[in-house]
């Protein structure tokens, strides 16, 4: 079956349960942010040594930010950062992600990997929670963390019709 005929299949089943590329799970609440204007990528940096990381696509609610708790992290010698997520979508945040690996100092470069799944790979939002199930399944036995086919729509469209 082609891609094409799957994400239809699915749909009909309604496995498929967030809109590709346009609606995403809070980090926080778990809720689900509408569309980019509705979020935030958020982040910490310790000022000792100036590292970034603990990146989170989350509400621009208060409630769901780091900053209701902004006080505690300034105790702790370290920064709330955030943009709003529009700012990380299309070709343009694509290019923003990949500079925040040239030239920020991460403490887990991984962190702007993920990021570039959630925020550029179709489907991967909804089929990442089910990723350590298929894991143990043994879906991918013999390809490594960060290898492409893990990532690959054909496999994110079968583990969204495995698990979903």
């Amino acid at each position: 079956m082609n891609l094409e005929t799957k994400i239809k299949v699915l749909q009909n089943f309604g496995k498929i349960k967030l809109e590709p590329l346009r609606q995403w799970k809070c980090d926080a609440c778990g809720g689900i942010i509408e569309k980019a204007d509705n979020g935030f990528l958020e982040w910490l940096w310790v000022d000792e040594t100036n590292q970034e990381g603990n990146f989170r696509i989350v509400h621009k609610s208060r409630k769901c930010n780091y900053r209701e708790n902004d006080h505690l992290y300034l105790s702790k010698g370290m920064g709330v950062k955030d943009l709003g997520l529009e700012y990380f979508v299309g070709p343009d945040g694509l290019s923003e992600l990949i500079g925040f690996l040239n030239e920020r100092n991460l403490k887990d470069e991984t962190e702007i990997y993920e990021l570039i799944r959630r925020l550029h790979v179709p489907y991967y939002e909804q089929a990442r929670q089910y990723y350590d199930v298929a894991e143990e399944d043994g879906l991918f036995d013999g390809t490594g963390e960060q290898s492409a086919y893990r990532y690959s729509q054909r496999v994110i469209l079968d583990i969204l019709d495995r698990y979903a």
